[in-house]
């Protein structure tokens, strides 16, 4: 090892090739959702993580404030919260980002949308 690294060709990617140093991690990426309305005013969120274990996902509807609705460990989110209106169609809206030791981290998602079914 000690040779290796005496070379002069010796840097950080010969360095994690042969072992000698751990690989930097990549950062995550930004998470990305696709919203599917089901029955009931339910909605069905696929979730692309980017690298994070763990997403805390966000909703509005009515123009409203946003809120964190769950946490997300998976590649799937059901949204079963009742409609504001008992048997009508509302716009709901939904976004990601990364948790990490109970905290926010990295970019939040693009914005995706749904329109439930009653």
């Amino acid at each position: 090892m000690g040779v290796v690294r005496a070379s002069p060709n010796y840097g950080k990617s010969v360095g994690e090739n042969y072992g000698i140093i751990a690989p930097e991690s990549a950062p995550p990426g930004i998470p990305e959702l696709a919203a599917s309305a089901l029955t009931n005013s339910r909605v069905r969120l696929k979730i692309a993580k980017a690298g994070y274990l763990i997403l805390a996902i966000e909703m509005r509807r009515g123009g409203g404030h946003w809120a964190q609705i769950g946490v997300s460990q998976t590649a799937e989110y059901i949204d079963g919260l009742l409609p504001l209106v008992d048997g009508q169609p509302e716009l709901r809206e939904y976004r990601a980002q990364g948790l990490q030791k109970n905290s926010r981290v990295g970019a939040m998602s693009k914005i995706v949308s749904a329109v439930t079914v009653p």
